[in-house]
């Protein structure tokens, strides 16, 4: 890889783990005031009072599905994922990329500590964490 390529995927993560941030003070914010609970969801104030947008009315219809433990546990274990690292080897022709096994990449939860300080914090309630693990993935598909 030249130096551009990993300057910006460096960026590329820099912005993802502020973005992530942003995500985890709203959810906290979500946490601690509530107006109303739709199917076991607790809904902050200030998500009601935002003006009606694309974005938003997506995120809402995508959190109020009704619990389900599958889908619970299939999120948990995507969060909590080590998968083996991927490392590549340069030849003059060609760079070849493999499985480094004998290290594990990080998961959601190693690399964001504040994710996995929120998801603990609703470790009893399952219907809050996997509101919180639903709006971690529908953040990152989009």
């Amino acid at each position: 890889m030249s130096c551009n390529v990993i300057s910006t995927v460096i960026c590329i993560f820099y912005l993802f783990s502020i973005m992530l941030k942003l995500f985890l003070t709203l959810y906290s914010c979500f946490c601690k005031c509530y107006s109303q609970e739709l199917q076991g969801v607790i809904w902050p104030p200030h998500i009601n009072e935002r003006p009606n947008s694309v974005f938003k009315e997506k995120l809402i219809e995508f959190l109020i599905k009704p619990f389900t433990q599958e889908e619970y546990d299939r999120y948990f274990a995507l969060a909590s994922d080590r998968i083996p690292m991927v490392k590549e080897r340069r030849t003059r022709n060609t760079v070849a990329y493999y499985h480094w096994t004998h290290e594990m990449s990080k998961s959601y939860f190693d690399r964001y500590p504040d994710l996995a300080q929120q998801f603990s914090l609703q470790r009893n309630n399952y219907t809050n964490g996997l509101a919180l693990l639903r709006g971690l993935f529908f953040w990152l598909q989009g």
